[in-house]
């Protein structure tokens, strides 16, 4: 195996690390605005703000 080939094998499997993971992103966010604008019944948008947050963290982390 020559080095062309090596560093063409990492950057390939770096590529598809940050494509999985931005993948995981953009999912994430998509799954909040749907669930709290469309199941929730708020506005979709309205799931960015850091009140939203604070009260929905409030849930699962006690001070």
């Amino acid at each position: 195996m020559t080095a062309r080939e090596i560093i063409r094998s990492m950057f390939s499997f770096l590529f598809k690390v940050v494509l999985v993971l931005l993948l995981i992103v953009v999912m994430f966010v998509i799954g909040t605005m749907v669930g709290y604008g469309v199941i929730g019944g708020g506005d979709p948008m309205a799931v960015f703000e850091p009140d939203i947050w604070e009260h929905l963290l409030g849930y699962f982390v006690r001070p």
